[in-house]
């Protein structure tokens, strides 16, 4: 199975769907900062980060989803950016190039409140990606 990095400032999100992955065989790796996740990656040299969009600061999630696939974790990581920006202020990011959100490099996108099925869904989906390269 995968090592997952979980990057929320919600604690308890964090520990709820460290539950979900490792009842799924996944080893995860959990941090609750934006700004404390690239020296953490390098360290723990994830497969997979799932992160959320708003954090610490406004712009935090935007911030290292660049710097995660910008490769300054060692290597480029895969990314599954959930957020609640859309349930809260009506904005739909979608993963087609041309839509809103495309901008920002994850590679999947998740609205909050999501279910356990979604985000084992989106892991397997990336990570079967990821062994195909």
């Amino acid at each position: 199975m995968a090592k997952i990095m979980l990057v929320d400032d919600d604690t308890d999100f964090l520990a709820i769907q460290r539950r979900v992955l490792e009842t799924q065989g996944h080893t995860v790796v959990t941090v609750d900062r934006a700004d404390k996740a690239v020296d953490l990656a390098t360290v723990e040299k994830p497969d997979l980060v799932v992160m959320d969009l708003m954090m610490e600061d406004e712009d935090a999630g935007f911030s290292l989803c660049y710097k995660i696939k910008k490769g300054l974790a060692g290597r480029p990581l895969p990314v599954i950016m959930i957020t609640g920006v859309g349930t809260e202020h009506g904005f739909t990011f979608t993963n087609e190039g041309s839509e809103p959100g495309a901008w920002i490099k994850a590679d999947l996108f998740l609205n909050k409140p999501i279910r356990p099925e979604e985000l084992i869904g989106a892991v397997n989906k990336l990570l079967k990606k990821e062994q195909g390269r």
